[in-house]
């Protein structure tokens, strides 16, 4: 993952995440087609395919969600977009193929699935910002002018002052 995160600083992210969300719809169909035979090596070498797949998909996935925001929502934005997908993407699925698999005997519509969500996230991807085209939408957001520098009120009784120990053991340090 971390050499996926770093490629796609290299090249595009958005194609890199846009080829990885395609191989992963046509993968599936691939890696059913592939363990047919029950032998145990085209088992490893499809597992190792997705993970590879899977490695392209997440390790761009966070800067490329941060990328999305203006620098002044970026957090918060991010952190609700990776918060929601992870619940309806992480929560739905695995019941959605519970359910899929019990209905209809095989593998197929759960394929047919994985291929839905890649067209969802290579839609996604398509009408996500470009980095090098987004125009940053906190320029003319109202900055706080700092006013003049107010001074706290002395509190009218010394023993609920917080600092009062502290300035007793070192009285030359202002705070």
């Amino acid at each position: 993952m971390p050499l996926a995160g770093a490629l796609s600083d290299r090249v595009d992210r958005r194609l890199l995440y846009g080829s990885a969300a395609v191989a992963a719809g046509v993968w599936l169909f691939v890696f059913f087609l592939m363990i047919r035979g029950g032998a145990w090596l085209p088992l490893a070498a499809g597992v190792v395919g997705g993970l590879v797949i899977h490695c392209c998909l997440y390790g761009p996935q966070a800067a490329f969600i941060a990328e999305q925001f203006s620098p002044r929502l970026r957090y918060t934005g991010s952190s609700l977009a990776y918060t929601l997908a992870g619940i309806i993407g992480g929560a739905v699925a695995p019941l959605l193929f519970t359910s899929l698999l019990s209905t209809y005997d095989s593998w197929v519509p759960l394929a047919v699935y994985i291929a839905l969500a890649s067209v969802v996230s290579l839609a996604g991807v398509c009408l996500g910002r470009s980095p090098d085209s987004a125009v940053d939408e906190d320029a003319d957001w109202p900055r706080r002018r700092p006013g003049p520098r107010q001074t706290p009120p002395e509190p009218a009784d010394r023993a609920f002052d917080a600092s009062l120990g502290f300035r007793r053991h070192f009285p030359s340090v202002s705070l």
